[in-house]
């Protein structure tokens, strides 16, 4: 039998969804029909995409005219399986953001290997493994595989890793819970509350509500007082998929109320919304825009409103714009929106026109939002810097306008300072502010144009 991936299945997706670890994807070890596996179970042969030449060795067979090659044995897969986990952790933590799908494909190969080994061969592996990280992934896939054949067994060897019940990271948690709630919900439940009290325990049963949040949400819903707020956003995000705060007001004032004790963070009710908003983005509004903003907070406010500020900055803006003056806990969405809008190439024209209709709004959108708003350096190439910076010269110079020019003038200065330096001798006034973006400015250009950068500081 060949076992193929399908390509549906996202790791980085399953991440999101669950909070950390072995995603809920499309494609799955094969399920035994026992509770208990048999030792000797091992299921047939395996075809993987590769990047090896044409050979064939033993149990492996490289297919050259489609660049795939398959496994009929776990040992057999093993030299490759070391390949992989050595490539995976020599990406680094920012390559596997930067480059998910090249790392999502090295683990679903991982997967796959693994689906090859029957139990005493994954236990026996993951006793000889040590975590490259606190919440290393190929624990979430290791564990998952073995509570496939044998939850009981998988909690036997977690237990091992996991003997310092009150540690911060518990490897291989999540992906245990999430497959051994799939096979025996309640079994995996018995579980946990045969955990002593701790952070063994409570993250334990963490992770299970936030898998009964995907695959029973109202149940899930009714258990919202036992979540941790500490660690409640990936439960709250799930949740948010699937209830309207609309039809149950309660839940909604748990929420809000799910805060840590002293911390300003906005909590659960944030990634709820931010979920909802994804979902039905209209209903999500209407119930937002009809609390008391000011209570819930600018924080919450904005980071409810971020998946829509990312999708459409400009709609959202252009929606929430005639709130701004009776619900002013609405401006910091305002502010992160303005800076998506003025982002988008074509647009720089109309985000600056809204900001000289909106100009007492100036101080609030200071230059610490722009620096991952106006990050890269290809967006902004001479023409469009040349756009920016013609609609910048219809603003009004009074102060709050003024200092806010000089702020997004400072960000731009690092991918075209020559431009920058020919607006600030004809366009900004004299004084202190004004020298500091010439001076950040002629700095930049000194760094690629040290001749040219100097020249022109001698003419001016």
């Amino acid at each position: 039998m060949i076992v193929a991936m399908k390509p549906g299945w996202s790791f980085v997706t399953g991440l999101a969804a669950l909070g950390a670890g072995f995603g809920a994807g499309n494609w799955h070890a094969i399920h035994p029909g026992e509770e208990e596996s048999s030792a000797a179970a091992s299921p047939g042969a395996v075809t993987f995409l590769g990047d090896e030449s044409s050979s064939s060795k033993g149990n492996q067979t490289i297919h050259p005219a489609t660049g795939t090659f398959s496994y009929t044995a776990f040992e057999e897969a093993r030299p490759r399986l070391n390949q992989l986990i050595e490539k995976y952790r020599d990406f680094g933590p920012m390559r596997r953001i930067l480059s998910p799908v090249e790392s999502e494909r090295v683990l679903q190969e991982i997967e796959g290997i693994l689906a090859l080994a029957n139990q005493t061969q994954l236990a026996e592996w993951i006793q000889g493994i040590e975590p490259s990280s606190a919440d290393d992934p190929l624990f979430d896939i290791a564990f998952a595989a073995l509570a496939n054949r044998s939850p009981s067994v998988a909690a036997q060897i977690g237990r091992e890793f996991w003997n310092d019940e009150e540690a911060t990271s518990f490897p291989g948690l999540n992906g245990m819970i999430r497959e051994w709630e799939k096979r025996d919900s309640p079994g995996a439940e018995r579980w946990i509350e045969s955990l002593n009290e701790g952070k063994l325990k409570t993250s334990a049963k963490q992770i299970f509500l936030t898998v009964k949040a995907l695959t029973d949400p109202e149940r899930a819903a009714t258990r919202l007082g036992e979540i941790d707020p500490n660690a409640g956003y990936s439960f709250a995000s799930v949740l948010g998929e699937s209830i309207d705060l609309a039809r149950c007001p309660e839940m909604a004032e748990q929420l809000l109320q799910k805060r840590s004790e002293g911390s300003s963070s906005p909590g659960m009710i944030a990634p709820f919304l931010d979920s909802w908003g994804k979902r039905d983005p209209d209903a999500m509004k209407e119930w937002l825009f009809s609390q008391d903003l000011d209570a819930i907070g600018p924080d919450v406010v904005q980071q409810s409103l971020a998946s829509l500020s990312i999708d459409d900055p400009k709609a959202l803006i252009e929606e929430i714009s005639p709130r701004l003056g009776v619900q002013p806990a609405l401006r910091k969405a305002a502010s992160e929106a303005w800076w998506g809008w003025i982002a988008t190439d074509g647009e720089e024209t109309s985000a600056i026109a809204w900001l000289r209709e909106n100009s007492a709004l100036a101080p609030e959108f200071g230059e610490r939002r722009a620096i991952y708003r106006l990050s890269d350096s290809s967006n902004w190439s001479p023409e469009r810097t040349s756009r920016v910076l013609a609609a910048l010269k219809t603003l009004p110079q009074d102060d709050s306008l003024a200092a806010f020019t000089q702020d997004f003038l400072g960000k731009i200065s690092e991918y075209q300072p020559k431009l920058v330096l020919d607006f600030a001798i004809d366009s900004l006034p004299l004084g202190s502010r004004s020298d500091q973006t010439v001076s950040r400015a002629v700095g930049k250009w000194a760094e690629t144009e040290p001749e040219a950068a100097i020249q022109w500081s001698l003419e001016h």
